[in-house]
């Protein structure tokens, strides 16, 4: 197998004096907000050979604690920047159509992390991402280069990444200006210093692209992560509620290993805690399930509610399942292998024959 290009490019001793890189002006930010927006904004990236690109993510600032990031996705042209705002309707849609298609090369930096939690979180398997942080190098220091660096080296700027904004709140609806601005400008000052490559390096690097994107298409399929959170008190113990859905969990997860293992598919689950705390602030995020990164109320069309509960949770309302006009407290194991069994058709790009699914149990587990 060829080795993967390294790129020298020489260290700017001095960034701080180095003129400002010239993002994009406000008017050439573009943040979908409708279906067919977002649409639009797809088919105007999908005409282009190479586009910059990011995510962001609201931080995390408690150990063990978990991001349900991306909530941000950002795409560059020459001339423009799409603002993808995850929730929105046809986001996920959009993104996917992007991101999954293989014309398109997508440049960045340290684009890992940004492919784990797409997958994660939002079932998308990215494909001809470009991380320009892997293959690029200063000559003479060892290290890999990040934007700022390279925005330094390879255009002679400086690019402002302030911390303030790289932590702000991305989740945030409303972004501001400067937010914006950041992000538009992390995934377009991308795309610029690829393009201000010697076109020889831009050859070896689309090649590498290519190669990689071989690479992964030959290889066995990432797991199907099934997450589930729920209370944990102080003394470690949970409600009944929580309890019942834990064994369904368990239960649905061999069943959908079972069925997806001749497809190559491992099914892997993740297991998140609430505090006592996060718990009386936000009660209805206990006993939540995502597969795929998807929440399993959106793959069975269902909906969530809330109703009393009991032990652990004491007399606190706690989220509840609600389909075909019946109320579960307790998620069973048949709706979850429903829910996985759906992912990962999407996964797979055609239908799995469905387990021997269990019966539905009572849907009253703290009568």
């Amino acid at each position: 197998m060829s080795q993967r290009p390294i790129i020298h490019i020489a260290v700017q001793s001095d960034v701080e004096r180095l003129p400002a890189f010239q993002g994009l002006p406000n008017q050439a930010i573009v943040m979908p907000a409708s279906a067919e927006s977002f649409s639009a904004a797809a088919q105007e990236l999908l005409a282009c050979p190479c586009i910059g690109f990011d995510t962001e993510s609201k931080p995390t600032f408690r150990v063990g604690e978990v991001s349900s990031g991306p909530h941000l996705i950002q795409f560059a042209t020459p001339a423009k920047a799409y603002l993808l705002r995850v929730g929105l309707p046809g986001c996920i849609e959009a993104a996917r159509t992007v991101l999954q298609a293989t014309q398109v090369v997508k440049i960045g930096f340290g684009l890992k992390s940004d492919r784990s939690r797409l997958h994660q979180r939002l079932g998308i398997h990215a494909h001809s991402l470009l991380d320009l942080g892997s293959l690029l190098r200063y000559q003479g220091k060892k290290g890999q280069v990040g934007l700022r660096g390279a925005v330094a080296a390879v255009l002679g700027r400086q690019i402002d990444k302030s911390r303030r904004l790289a932590t702000s709140n991305w989740a945030n609806p409303l972004l501001t200006e400067a937010q914006q601005a950041y992000a538009a400008n992390d995934a377009y000052a991308a795309l610029q210093v690829f393009l201000a490559l010697p076109a020889e390096h831009q050859q070896e690097l689309l090649m590498a692209a290519q190669r990689a994107q071989n690479a992964t298409a030959d290889a066995t399929l990432d797991p199907l992560v099934i997450r589930w959170q729920r209370l944990v008190n102080d003394s470690g113990q949970t409600c009944d509620r929580c309890g019942a859905t834990e064994q369904a969990v368990r239960q649905a997860s061999r069943r959908l290993q079972q069925a997806l293992r001749r497809f190559g598919v491992r099914v892997q689950v993740q297991t998140g805690a609430l505090t006592p705390a996060d718990f009386s602030r936000t009660p209805l995020e206990s006993n939540r399930i995502w597969i795929a990164g998807v929440p399993l109320e959106r793959w069975l069309g269902a909906a969530h509610g809330q109703s009393k509960c009991c032990s652990a949770c004491g007399e606190a309302n706690c989220r509840t399942l609600e389909l075909n006009e019946t109320r579960y407290e307790a998620v069973p194991a048949a709706l979850i292998v429903q829910a996985g069994l759906l992912a990962a058709q999407r996964l797979l790009g055609h239908p799995v024959e469905a387990p021997v699914a269990p019966s539905l149990p009572d849907d009253d587990c703290c009568a």
